[in-house]
């Protein structure tokens, strides 16, 4: 195989330099992009057919960074943790040994096990480029699944290549390959490809582009020993910040140090589901090690004199404030620390202790749809750790929808007692929307067949659901959950229009469910790891599958109800090539053998009051369906389809495509007894800031009507 490549680049070689002497200098362009597109081919022929595959690989990475402020203004003065770069006044300098674990295909982890700084962000500052230095040059998507490699077989027709230069060296020729992509993306990059004139493959990269809100600038290069063309060697990376209008400069050198690898024969496969010892599993917090015999023996970048300032300076400022803070006991920065925490995600952490809260004005909290308007909401969360993984967590919320005029809580507490069993017990107190019991549902059924509607017009008698539930969770199995809990539901009347129901007998002053249930949650194939006790659920190839049996029971601490429920959901997202992905969420549920009056209350078939995070699992909600629907029918069937890519409409527009992150077209149908055919469809795009949606929807087949949906996605920063 290699025997034969050679020899097609070799006749290509001759053809492409006597074709540049007969056609003149004016073909020139096309002829070096002829050339290293034939180049390229072979790259990827070779990468597909190429027998070398590393199977795992063991090793260190040492890095050596700086950052500085190139430009700033009076945001970053008063609100400096505003800002996801590092805000040192001069600048800071730090150094990270790490361990390097990867296994075939995908499975990249870096374990910091000591670091020295001067500066408190530095494990931060490297968790930002950890995705560059995954450089998989044989895998189609590198860095962690964020961008399209070019010179794979699923970059065809996606990069365009041009030969810019041929390197002379002492053993081999390096062809340099400029590629560019055709379209612009944020999923897309840019820059050189230098391939060796021996073999077809890639010696370095470099590559420009767009990580979450910096501009990068890669250089990687690659083992030239036989059998490790794939496994880098050397990383340069330079990340450009940019937040309005203040710009910080970060720079990382990175060596690797391979400790083992082992080769992948060509049918070997895995079935093993656990996969810890392919996983980051080290979570404690890193040493600081200060001292320069340890650094002295693992540096492989000597640090320049300006540095070794910074580090000296470092330790004269720490003496300096600490002194300083004995005599002042309240600092002048105190207030614009305050001032921070309304606009930003505060945490706080001890030894056994983590404490977050979202922020008073955080816009994060913010979002919008046609539905609920304009919502905002406050999360905190407290959380104890003990021993052995397990914990308990506090988590408060609360939020406000403008349209509805309505506060809304939630309160819950939960304890992880089993970690390695998934094994947890929760307490949940919410207060619920609006509904109307099942004493109105026939008459909205008969008079809201139609694609006007007027929930108003029926003069229906709303109640205020409050919420109590008590759940445990276990694992059975492996990829096999079983729940079983309690749900308490407390409804008060919250208005009362004149009705002809508003005297009727059927009509109480307040009703009552005590309902116990049990579901459970099977997904095959589960792939697994264990973080020291704690168990975790990675990927399957396959749908979770769930199912819950529900019995509401009268008598029971003033329960007034007597029914059953059954609910059946399944979802599943599969990756698809060139970063795109479908998502599918299927499901059905009804109530049955109702004895008395009751309310309809579903778990897989349910409207937020919060605005919902874009990346939320997707189904359960449609997004123009009024709150009244999801209680007016005891029966539901429901189908949501999503489709994600980088690639669907606006790569046609340059200038805008290339602030894009991802497209993503929608498909929900519903089928009620009281709306036997609800479609909605819709479009969304977005980016690492914000996300935004247009739908549309359609009762029977004819259109209804339009509306948006937006929500800021600054949870990573803010």
């Amino acid at each position: 195989m290699k025997f034969k490549i050679n020899i097609n680049l070799i006749l290509f070689f001759i053809l492409y330099f006597s074709s540049i002497n007969a056609e003149g200098k004016s073909d020139t362009r096309s002829h070096n992009e002829a050339f290293a597109d034939s180049i390229m081919n072979e790259v990827i022929l070779f990468t597909q057919n190429s027998s070398i595959s590393v199977k795992e690989l063991i090793g260190q990475i040492y890095i050596k960074g700086n950052s500085h402020i190139e430009k700033k203004n009076f945001l970053l003065k008063f609100f400096p943790s505003l800002f996801p770069f590092d805000r040192s006044e001069n600048g800071c300098v730090f150094e990270v040994l790490n361990n390097l674990h990867y296994y075939n295909p995908s499975h990249f982890t870096i374990t910091p096990i000591a670091f020295n700084s001067t500066s408190k962000r530095a494990l931060k500052n490297q968790s930002d480029i950890v995705p560059l230095l995954n450089v998989n040059i044989s895998n189609g998507s590198i860095f962690d699944n964020l961008f399209i490699m070019p010179g794979t077989i699923e970059s065809k027709g996606i990069y365009k290549y041009h030969l810019d230069t041929i390197i002379e060296g002492s053993l081999e020729k390096w062809y340099k390959i400029h590629y560019y992509p055709k379209r612009k993306s944020l999923k897309l990059i840019e820059g050189y490809l230098y391939i060796s004139d021996k073999y077809p493959v890639v010696r370095m990269i470099e590559a420009f582009g767009r990580l979450d809100i910096a501009r990068f600038e890669l250089q990687t290069r690659f083992s030239e020993k036989e059998n490790e063309w794939m496994i880098p060697t050397e990383n340069y990376i330079k990340m450009k910040y940019n937040v309005a209008n203040n710009i910080c400069i970060s720079e990382y050198r990175c060596s690797y140090k391979i400790i083992h690898f082992e080769l992948q024969e060509e049918e070997e496969k895995s079935n093993k589901l656990n996969l810890t010892k392919y996983y980051n599993i080290a979570n404690s917090k890193v040493p600081v090690i200060t001292d320069s015999a340890f650094w002295d023996s693992q540096r492989r970048y000597s640090l320049t004199s300006n540095e070794k300032e910074m580090y000296k300076k470092n330790t004269e400022d720490k003496k300096r404030k600490e002194e300083a803070k004995k005599n002042d006991t309240l600092p002048s920065t105190d207030y614009i620390k305050f001032t921070e925490k309304l606009v930003r995600t505060y945490s706080y952490e001890t030894e056994d202790t983590k404490t977050k809260y979202s922020g008073l004005l955080n816009p994060a909290g913010i979002g919008y749809s046609k539905v609920n308007g304009i919502s905002i909401r406050q999360k905190l969360s407290f959380v104890k750790f003990f021993p052995n993984e397990r914990f308990i967590e506090v988590k408060p919320l609360i939020g406000y929808n403008f349209k509805k005029k309505e506060i809304f809580g939630q309160f819950n507490i939960g304890a992880m007692y089993r970690p390695k069993r998934l094994g947890r017990i929760d307490l949940n107190l919410k207060t619920g929307n609006q509904g109307f019991s099942s004493a109105f549902i026939d008459k909205v059924n008969q008079a809201l067949d139609s694609t006007k509607y007027d929930f108003n017009s029926l003069n229906i008698k709303y109640y205020r659901d409050y919420h109590i539930q008590l759940e445990n969770r276990i694992e059975l199995t492996n990829g096999l959950l079983f729940y079983g809990g309690i749900s308490y539901n407390y409804r008060k009347p919250t208005r009362s229009n004149d009705s002809i129901f508003h005297h009727s007998p059927l009509i109480s002053s307040e009703y009552v469910d005590f309902m116990p249930y049990i579901r459970l949650s099977w997904t095959p194939e589960q792939y697994y790891r264990y973080i020291r006790h704690q168990k975790q659920y990675i990927f399957s190839k396959y749908p979770t599958f769930s199912l819950e049996y529900a019995k509401s029971i009268p008598g029971i601490i003033g329960s007034t109800s007597d029914f059953d429920k059954v609910e059946l959901d399944i979802h599943q997202t599969i990756n698809l090539k060139r970063l795109s992905l479908f998502s599918y969420r299927i499901g059905a549920g009804g109530f049955f053998n109702p004895k008395t009056e009751y309310f309809v209350n579903y778990r897989y078939f349910w409207r937020s009051n919060y605005p919902p995070s874009w990346n939320d699992h997707i189904g359960g909600v449609f997004n123009l369906l009024e709150d009244m629907w999801y209680y007016a029918s005891p029966t539901y069937v429901q189908a949501h389809f999503m489709y994600e890519s980088p690639f669907l409409m606006l790569n046609l527009f340059k200038r805008i495509s290339k602030y894009v992150l991802s497209e993503r077209i929608y498909l929900s149908q519903l089928y009620t007894p009281a709306k036997p055919s609800y479609t909605e469809v819709g479009y969304g795009l977005g980016n690492y800031i914000f996300n935004v949606g247009v739908f549309a929807g359609f009762h029977k087949g004819k259109y209804q009507e339009i509306g948006f949906k937006f929500t800021f996605e600054l949870d990573k920063y803010w």
